[in-house]
């Protein structure tokens, strides 16, 4: 379900992407920020998982099979998230 995610939208594929979404943020961005220690918190790192969904929120409709992705991944990585902050109590 990471797919649609992984790279930078395609300006081929989505012509007004990037005038809609002024804020964009993909997976092979924050693994980017990740190598280079971008992130100080685990909140910046939330906050750019949760740009990603929202984004793909804005951007579609909700039947279209990206903003299903979002909604799929974005279960996934609360249910993860909760497991991680559990963990280190």
């Amino acid at each position: 379900m990471a797919w649609p995610f992984l790279e930078p939208v395609d300006p081929n594929d989505a012509p007004d992407y990037y005038r809609v979404i002024k804020e964009p943020m993909d997976l092979s961005t924050m693994e980017e920020k990740i190598q280079k220690r971008k992130y100080v918190k685990l909140t910046e790192f939330v906050a750019d998982m949760t740009k990603i969904f929202d984004n793909c929120r804005y951007y579609n409709p909700s039947d279209s099979p990206f903003y299903q992705c979002a909604e799929v991944l974005e279960t996934f990585f609360v249910q993860k998230l909760k497991g991680f902050k559990a963990s280190r109590l």
